[in-house]
């Protein structure tokens, strides 16, 4: 197992090691935003802002705190997966580096 290890390490380090340039591969798409719309503020809220006073009922102020917790979660989940996708871009964009390298290496390196 290690040995298998060192070998992807040093076929990391030179890229030309075995005699060809692997090319990168790129699947990944990019991840969706959240379909579900910010919740609206209930109306019974509104007056709140300026008399710090509301005439919502519990079932209300739940309702819309639930939906607020539920929003933030779905944008919280989106953000990893953005993540995870930029993540996976940068992988790319590496390896591509990697593989423009070994290719021009290996061109310039038949003309010696």
């Amino acid at each position: 197992m290690k040995l298998v290890g060192l070998l992807g390490l040093s076929a990391a380090l030179v890229p030309n090691a075995f005699g060809f340039c692997r090319a990168p591969s790129f699947y990944e798409t990019p991840p969706d935003p959240p379909r579900y719309g910010k919740p609206s503020v209930p109306f019974c809220l509104i007056e709140y802002s300026y008399s710090g006073r509301h005439t919502c009922d519990d079932w209300e102020l739940e309702s819309y705190f639930s939906e607020v917790e539920e929003y933030t979660n779905l944008l919280a989940r989106f953000l990893r997966d953005v993540e995870n996708y930029q993540n996976e871009v940068d992988s790319f964009v590496s390896d591509s580096v990697r593989f423009a390298k070994c290719e021009a290496d290996e061109v310039i390196s038949q003309h010696e």
